[in-house]
């Protein structure tokens, strides 16, 4: 008959197995898939013409993994001026507005889960309130099939285009629209921030909600008197 330790014992040698293959699976082939997906994406945007140049880079540890796509800095055809008093060039003072950021990680956490996080664009004249947006994860590297970084990249090109001055936005679809809302809705620190809010009524609308639902229980019941 089993004791309790040796259930307990069961069950760490299977966490800590899952955990190595986890580990082991991200090695042997998932964070290559990753790096070909991304390859594939930079060899079609370059043979598209798109305005944006890409590197790509990859840091590994003996328990963690990052894969990062990143799109170049680039002026946007803005200066800021500091006027000077004393110059006699005031064009000598700007300085060129460059935007930044716009980078799609893939990302290997210490618990052997894949996570794919975008970051839109930004400059000194733009700047985004959500620094980062969890597109797909946790997901077990055995998940991160080619339809899936397909999916992801998707889903970066329209942060990447929202989220930048140089008029990509412009073209944006009503559907497009449509469906930015919903991947920065879906983000899980947003719905689970969310759900905490409205959990311990620190969410206005849900403290409005419960107030009107306390009110017609009052009345119901006061109703219901004879």
């Amino acid at each position: 008959m089993k004791t309790q330790t040796d259930i307990l014992a069961a069950k760490f040698k299977r966490s800590s197995d899952l955990l190595r293959y986890r580990r082991l699976n991200w090695l042997v082939e998932t964070n290559h898939r990753i790096r070909w997906g991304f390859e594939a994406f930079m060899r079609e945007a370059r043979a598209s013409a798109v305005p944006l140049d890409f590197s790509l880079q990859q840091h590994d540890t003996p328990n963690e993994g990052v894969i990062q796509l990143m799109p170049h800095r680039l002026p946007i055809g803005v200066v800021n001026r500091r006027l000077d008093p004393f110059s006699e060039d005031e064009s000598a003072r700007d300085a060129v507005v460059i935007e930044t950021g716009g980078e799609l990680v893939a990302s290997l956490s210490f618990m052997g889960h894949v996570h794919f996080i975008a970051h839109p664009r930004q400059s000194d004249r733009s700047t985004p309130k959500t620094k980062e947006i969890i597109l797909a994860g946790p997901l077990d590297p055995t998940d991160v099939t080619p339809a899936v970084i397909r999916t992801v990249l998707r889903k970066y090109l329209l942060i990447l285009r929202s989220s930048s001055v140089l008029g990509m936005e412009d073209t944006i679809s009503v559907m497009e629209r449509a469906q930015i809302l919903w991947i920065y809705f879906a983000d899980l620190r947003k719905t689970t921030q969310l759900a905490r809010s409205v959990l311990t009524m620190t969410n206005e609308w849900a403290k409005v909600l419960a107030a009107g639902a306390l009110g017609f229980l009052a009345a119901y019941l006061t109703a219901s008197k004879p």
